[in-house]
């Protein structure tokens, strides 16, 4: 049955963004990507957050730091982050 691996709607319904972080409020970050274009990000206990250094909490993040998300979006257009990668 053809798609039969591919089951796992996380990878089906992947979707994410890189850009500069603007706001960070609580567990919600607001990222400027491509054409300066705000995506909101939620962060969640199931989120991964990975610095060059290993795993990193929400709360070393800061304003300016380069970051690419992967995750699924959701029914307000927000994107329920999976992973996030900082680059700094």
């Amino acid at each position: 049955n053809f798609g039969q691996g591919f089951r796992d709607k996380d990878f089906i319904n992947a979707h994410g963004t890189f850009g500069s972080i603007i706001k960070i409020d609580g567990n919600t970050i607001i990222v400027k990507g491509k054409d300066d274009v705000e995506k909101t990000v939620i962060v969640s206990d199931k989120t991964t957050i990975n610095g060059r250094n290993g795993p990193l909490k929400i709360s070393n993040l800061k304003n300016e730091d380069q970051i690419v998300i992967i995750g699924s979006p959701n029914e307000q257009g927000q994107i329920e982050a999976g992973l996030i990668r900082l680059f700094r």
